[in-house]
């Protein structure tokens, strides 16, 4: 807990410190002292069990996940620094299981349920709302990664203020992007005997996957970034004819195969048969129903466009 405190509110070249104000907060020293547990944990048990746990308790720093979420890379790298010299170096599983950490976190941040008390304008949807007002969206990662033209934001209308926003959410995109490219990847190497060509199938869904993010974020809120990612696994499939012959049970087959270590049977379930269709209502539904209702709705005056153009280099960077 110390040598990490220590290495964090030490600025480096790979790790900038973590502002002052959260330095004073409990939640902050709460999270800290729960991924030092959440270590020790898992370094004593068997060797048989070291895997992602199938219940593990966060403390959340803010009012969503996402200074937690950063607080994990700033823990790995207090670790790695200057591990040639000091004995307090983390082994290759731990740092693996952090990083599911990190991934399952990536799905919260999504979430819109805030009848805890949350403030919805300080949550990750409400910066990138307060972003939208100040014309400072699509963040400078999506601009780069979109393959089809977007407004270029305003850097100068309220930029003091939504500054230090952008910056995060940001930093956010860049590893919302690496993430589904993974799992991408993953999908199309084990659908590899049904597509000749997965490369270009991987490239093309995230085209499809950074347009949305671009053109239509508002279909990423209240659902996950993994329901969508298939949805755009599909679109590529069938409407641009890669591989006509897949089905959604095909991708929840490969979905089971890439996940199952560490998603729970009432999560997988989740993920393809209860999605938010209706925010707002108990309006939930399938995964079908969430590619006919909502994706392909919003996208249909987009991929044609996205068909035609070029790989961006920067995807290429991700």
């Amino acid at each position: 807990y110390y040598r990490a405190l220590d290495a964090i509110l030490q600025p480096s070249t790979s790790n900038e410190a973590v502002e002052s104000v959260l330095v004073v907060s409990k939640k902050f020293h709460n999270s800290l002292l729960s991924l030092c547990y959440f270590c020790v944990q898992k370094a004593m048990t068997d060797n048989s069990t070291k895997k992602f746990p199938e219940h593990t308790i966060v403390y959340d720093v803010g009012d969503c996940p996402l200074a937690f979420f950063k607080l994990i890379d700033s823990f790995i790298e207090s670790f790695n620094e200057r591990n040639h010299e000091s004995e307090f170096s983390l082994p290759n599983y731990l740092i693996v299981l952090l990083r599911q950490l990190q991934k399952a976190i990536i799905g919260l941040i999504w979430i819109t349920d805030f009848r805890d008390g949350r403030s919805i304008e300080s949550s990750f949807i409400g910066t990138i709302k307060k972003l939208q007002q100040c014309s400072m969206w699509p963040v400078t990662s999506l601009q780069r990664a979109c393959p089809i033209g977007s407004s270029t934001p305003n850097k100068e209308k309220n930029a003091v203020t939504t500054y230090k926003d952008g910056a995060l959410v940001d930093y956010i995109i860049r590893n919302i992007i690496a993430y589904i490219k993974q799992r991408v990847s993953a999908m199309c190497y084990i659908l590899r005997p049904r597509t000749r060509n997965p490369r270009d199938i991987s490239e093309r869904v995230m085209m499809v996957y950074c347009t949305m993010l671009c053109h239509r974020i508002e279909i990423c809120f209240c659902r996950h970034p993994d329901q969508l990612m298939m949805c755009a696994l599909y679109l590529v499939c069938k409407k641009m004819g890669y591989v006509q012959s897949v089905t959604f049970n095909d991708l929840q087959i490969a979905y089971e195969e890439m996940t199952k270590d560490f998603l729970l049977p009432q999560t997988m379930y989740a993920m393809f048969h209860r999605i938010m269709i209706r925010p707002g209502t108990d309006g939930f539904g399938d995964i079908i129903s969430l590619y006919n209702e909502i994706f392909v709705p919003a996208m249909s005056d987009l991929w044609f466009e996205v068909a035609k153009a070029q790989v961006p280099a920067a995807m290429l960077t991700f």
